[in-house]
């Protein structure tokens, strides 16, 4: 993960795992990830809007149907030692 899912608690060593939208259609609140240009970001998904999970004053909210949805964020993993 980058720091685009930082204020999901998500730290830039964990692992997402995502559900695709054709297995887990997004729900108002879930968190979503968009990949496109080089960039993967994170998002909560309310309708029509994507909202920025993360403290990167770049990131701004994105109408969902420019975005490139990958899929629903349903776990993540962190590596406890190294």
């Amino acid at each position: 993960a980058s720091s685009s899912l930082n204020a999901a608690g998500v730290l830039p060593d964990d692992c997402v795992v995502l559900e695709p939208l054709d297995v887990l259609a997004p729900q108002a609140g879930d968190v979503v990830v968009t990949v496109g240009d080089g960039t993967v970001c994170g998002y909560r998904f309310f309708p029509p809007h994507l909202l920025p999970v993360s403290t990167d004053p770049g990131c701004r909210p994105t109408p969902i149907e420019r975005a490139n949805v990958a899929g629903v964020a349903v776990h993540v993993t962190r590596c406890l030692r190294a």
